[in-house]
């Protein structure tokens, strides 16, 4: 899915895809789930789908196909409207990022109880990394890797933010459904 959006994000003029914070309100609802799976170029595109399929690999037991699509979709609507009241300093977002905070925050939680080791080193892992964000991509090359972008380092907190709200939702649809 990621892929068809990047390509229909490269052919279309004007990056009608990706969060434009001037005109959030006025575009098309399709638009608050888009910029989370577009990316500013090719390579911003790999290295997201590379941390992807390393979550996959590692927690593989955590997610179905629908639950998957329905987390990523919330989650990037969520961190939109995240984005839009808590961060006005931003004012353009493309990326997959803050859900791939998103989604290891969550399976390291969901996963505790059954591989304490991986969880709790991963855990500690992208605890360290959402604190010192922005001098790890700096140490790291990311940003030059990504042609000299800003990388957005407050949709990974909003992206793990998600993940602990989605689980705490399902906790309680679950606890809820079995009474």
């Amino acid at each position: 899915m990621s892929l068809l959006f990047q390509w229909l994000n490269g052919i279309m003029v004007g990056e009608p895809l990706s969060y434009h914070r001037d005109i959030f309100w006025h575009a098309l609802l399709w638009q608050g789930i888009t910029p989370s799976l577009v990316h500013l170029n090719w390579g911003h595109w790999g290295l997201n789908m590379l941390n992807f399929y390393a979550i996959m690999l590692l927690f593989p037991s955590v997610w179905s196909g629908w639950q998957l699509l329905r987390f990523l979709l919330q989650g990037s609507f969520f961190i939109l409207i995240m984005l839009y009241f808590f961060s006005p300093s931003v004012h353009q977002y493309a990326g997959f990022s803050g859900l791939l905070y998103a989604l290891v925050v969550y399976a390291v939680i969901e996963t505790y109880q059954k591989d304490r080791w991986l969880s709790l080193s991963v855990g500690i892992f992208i605890l360290l990394k959402l604190l010192m964000d922005r001098q790890i991509n700096h140490l790291l090359g990311v940003d030059e890797a990504l042609s000299h972008i800003h990388v957005t380092v407050e949709v990974h907190w909003y992206g793990a933010l998600w993940g602990i709200n989605y689980l705490l939702i399902n906790l309680y649809y679950n606890n809820y459904n079995t009474k």
